[in-house]
């Protein structure tokens, strides 16, 4: 069933409410080095495997990888877990080419569909997240960026229009389909605060002339931390989303304990979390914490 908000709570068209509880399937459709190892950024790492074996079983080999990424049994494992959601992040290299903007490959939806209709038989709602916008949003390498420089996204109304085009495209193949819960709309973002804020609205505006049902979700500025400069929510089918990294998981130390002069607890976390919360208590609107967790370095922490 089609998924929507009312008030701070998520509701399927029974009326039941609903608890999304996730997963992220990171480095599908968008490649992330921490998660599978290799150095830079997808389209560096596209290039160099390109290099050594040439274009053709280049690119042979990452239509192999994408195939063997993800299947049935492991959708149908992750509802085993008691997950309810997959996070699935896309690149749009995989929809359009920089050279041909606006002409939209099918590709990338055909590998969509079909995470979808296994979501489907598992039982499992699937949130769409543009993870990696033309431009850059970001500074990182997780936006395939290649050298880290200015997140061009928002210096230039071209990369705005594209990612606009984009969304109202991908609405206008899914705005039917129930299994998607949710719009991720930008992951991310690091922006001037009134560009984020024009496009968020411009975004809704564009997406809701085609589809009015699927729910949208926002992220905070500065890597989906910072929502003091947002606007008011531009629909009232929304949720907004945090990613909750913090230094005691980042930085290979003891926890509880300090890091950087600053001690890390329970509750310091709880703090970190309620700051980010703020925004959806003031608008009443729901609160999905779409990342989160440590990502050590130092065997030690792993094994423990």
């Amino acid at each position: 069933e089609f998924l929507s908000v009312s008030g701070n709570n998520v509701y399927n068209e029974s009326g039941d409410e609903i608890r999304l509880r996730g997963f992220c399937l990171g480095s599908w459709l968008n490649m992330e080095a921490f998660m599978v190892g290799y150095p830079g950024s997808e389209t560096e790492f596209r290039r160099a495997v390109a290099k050594v074996l040439g274009e053709q079983k280049g690119e042979y080999f990452f239509e192999r990888f994408l195939h063997y990424f993800v299947s049935q049994a492991d959708v149908d494992y992750v509802k085993s877990l008691g997950c309810n959601l997959m996070r699935v992040a896309i690149n749009y290299h995989h929809f359009e080419d920089d050279e041909r903007p606006f002409n939209y490959k099918q590709d990338g939806f055909a590998w969509l569909d079909k995470i979808i209709q296994w979501a489907r038989i598992a039982g499992v709602y699937i949130s769409l997240d543009f993870h990696a916008y033309p431009g850059w949003q970001n500074r990182g390498w997780h936006c395939d960026n290649p050298g880290g420089g200015i997140p061009q996204f928002w210096e230039h109304i071209h990369f705005e229009e594209r990612g606009i085009a984009l969304w109202q495209e991908l609405a206008r193949h899914y705005k039917d389909e129930p299994v998607i819960a949710m719009y991720g709309i930008m992951n991310e973002p690091e922006a001037p605060a009134n560009k984020l804020n024009r496009y968020y609205e411009r975004v809704t505006a564009a997406i809701r002339a085609i589809d009015q049902r699927h729910i949208l979700n926002f992220e905070g500025n500065l890597y989906s931390q910072d929502f003091s400069q947002l606007n008011p929510p531009p629909d009232r089918n929304v949720v907004y989303s945090s990613h909750l990294y913090v230094n005691a998981g980042l930085d290979d130390v003891e926890y509880p304990g300090w890091v950087k002069g600053e001690y890390f607890d329970r509750a310091a976390i709880e703090k970190i979390y309620r700051q980010r919360h703020s925004y959806c208590t003031e608008h009443n609107v729901p609160h999905y914490i779409s990342e989160f967790g440590p990502i050590y370095n130092n065997p030690a922490f792993i094994e423990s």
